[in-house]
């Protein structure tokens, strides 16, 4: 379907390590945080381009990581899953975009049918949840050092 609404689909995912060549969404919900570096590192110079509709990008870096911590306390961790990741999560721009049909389930489950909801209304988890991670093109990406180069393949995008 999206190839008929003239979206381009990569057909393998080189383990995101794809350099991009005009404006990109990447679609990762639920992505695994390699992938997600490896997108990072293979972009570093244009991630202006790239859109991630994923995992919110600190959880990348630390999945204990709290949202209250603030992008430059997040920059300083010294200890990542995620290195590329992290030396960029001062710039990015994260919109969360909340699982609104599991809310909706959760608030007429009681009205609908009192017994099942008393027995899974909390077992209702929020599984579309995802963040939107963009970079603006303003940011001087030169001062960030870029060690450790994966190995990338140009695309078509």
């Amino acid at each position: 379907m999206l190839k008929h609404l003239g979206f381009t689909v990569l057909d393998g995912s080189d383990d995101e390590r794809i350099r991009v060549r005009q404006m990109t969404l990447f679609y990762m919900p639920h992505g695994d945080f390699g992938l997600t570096n490896n997108l990072i590192a293979a972009n570093f110079d244009s991630l202006h381009q790239i859109a991630v509709l994923g995992n919110n990008l600190a959880w990348v870096c630390n999945p204990e990581e709290q949202n209250t911590t603030s992008a430059a306390e997040r920059m300083d961790r010294t200890m990542s899953r995620a290195p590329f990741v992290q030396k960029v999560l001062a710039a990015v721009k994260e919109t969360h975009l909340q699982d609104t049909f599991a809310s909706k389930v959760r608030s007429q489950l009681p009205r609908l049918a009192p017994r099942i909801s008393n027995a899974f209304a909390n077992s209702v988890c929020d599984s579309l949840d995802c963040t939107l991670s963009t970079f603006p093109p303003q940011v001087p990406w030169a001062h960030i050092s870029r060690a450790l180069e994966p190995a990338h393949r140009e695309s078509a995008l």
